[in-house]
């Protein structure tokens, strides 16, 4: 499978189908939705197929690749058109200090990923990272957390093996939460199905913190593709903390997993992790059940920001530190009901998708490049 022959004759007509398809929205004779000749050209191809007078997409027709870029790992995934898992994700359990770690252990993910699936269904390509990216040259601009990564090209972030065999393959770069928003109104619904909200916040509590939005079938994007640094407005310009930015007060430095490790160090003089942090405070430790109450206190007055300007239909979180949502929801709630406007409506939830809603999303920016090139 090449993607030259998946465009060849491929059309807007096309693209409709396989997503109504997809969606179980359309019938073997195709009505007056599709005409019936694009959906016997879509079986002749190999991927539809009928089934007791109902249309399916052959699931091993073709594969999207996700790549996630974390703050502490990498990761990555194979979906198929229905937007299924079909390589299990895997993770290099260290993200690596310079680009030649970064690489090797990059490389370890994908050997995981690639270990059982056929390279020539690969059809495109999603890396998903947090940092401000160019899509439409493919390039890095700016990444706080992982710096080294600053100004690379979407194919130079790749191992040199896969690199080379993905060569004329698309590969599309996303800022991560911008790829995690896709993915929550994708597949962010029960069983994986699509949302039904029009506008959406996926918000990353991590080791930093990020947003994206998704409003009436679009990603906001901004001027300069920056829209979402969310992590960087100002919370605290009293006394706030020195940012992973170079700025001081930002919301990244006061509620994210980063800030929740400093502050624990300082106050206790042992080092620990989030989950650590989570434990202690579900065995009764108080300054760990403040420092929770704390954080969720930071991202509360952070959301209000969101609902006052936007006020989506829903705000969800995921990350490191929302896997402890438990324990900072009531303080976040009671502070975002504090400065929401008092007319707004707002819902704010931990994602369902779980961990891989980074790797999904980069994914989807790989299938929606290819249906909507093909359109």
């Amino acid at each position: 499978m090449h993607t030259d022959s998946f465009f060849k004759g491929f059309g807007r007509e096309h693209a409709r189908a396989v997503e109504l398809i997809r969606k179980g929205e359309l019938k073997e004779e195709g009505g007056s939705q599709v005409p019936g000749e694009v959906i016997e050209e879509l079986v002749a191809r190999g991927l539809v197929y009928k089934h007791k007078g109902r249309l399916f997409i052959d699931s091993e027709y073709g594969y999207f690749l996700g790549i996630d870029i974390g703050g502490t790992s990498a990761k990555s995934m194979l979906i198929d058109f229905g937007f299924k898992a079909v390589a299990g994700s895997f993770r290099s359990e260290d993200r690596g200090s310079d680009i030649t770690a970064f690489k090797r252990n990059l490389e370890k993910a994908l050997d995981g990923t690639m270990a059982s699936a056929n390279p020539r269904r690969i059809l495109g390509i999603g890396i998903a990272l947090p940092g401000t990216v160019d899509p439409s040259h493919g390039r890095v601009l700016f990444t706080t957390n992982i710096q080294f990564l600053s100004g690379l090209k979407a194919v130079e972030l790749l191992p040199r093996k896969y690199a080379s065999a993905w060569a004329d393959l698309p590969i599309k770069l996303e800022h991560d939460c911008k790829a995690a928003v896709l993915a929550e109104k994708l597949a962010g619904g029960p069983g994986h199905t699509e949302r039904k909200e029009a506008s959406i916040v996926a918000v990353t509590v991590g080791t930093g913190v990020s947003a994206g939005s998704y409003v009436n079938g679009s990603v906001i994007r901004g001027a300069t593709n920056a829209a979402g640094e969310f992590g960087h407005i100002l919370v605290n310009g009293q006394d706030g903390r020195q940012c992973g930015c170079g700025k001081v007060g930002c919301l990244e430095a006061e509620a994210s997993g980063s800030a929740m490790q400093a502050k624990w160090l300082e106050r206790t003089g042992t080092k620990a992790t989030v989950v650590e942090i989570a434990e202690a405070a579900m065995d009764g430790n108080a300054e760990a059940i403040e420092l929770f109450k704390e954080t969720g206190r930071w991202l509360g007055l952070g959301l209000s920001y969101i609902v006052n300007l936007m006020e989506p239909d829903l705000i969800t979180l995921y990350g490191g530190v929302s896997a402890a949502y438990d324990l900072f929801s009531e303080s976040l709630n009671e502070t975002l009901s504090k400065h929401a406007w008092p007319l707004a409506n707002w819902k704010v939830e931990r994602s369902m998708i779980g961990s891989e809603i980074v790797g999904l999303g980069a994914a989807l920016v790989a299938y929606e490049h290819i249906l909507g090139s093909a359109a």
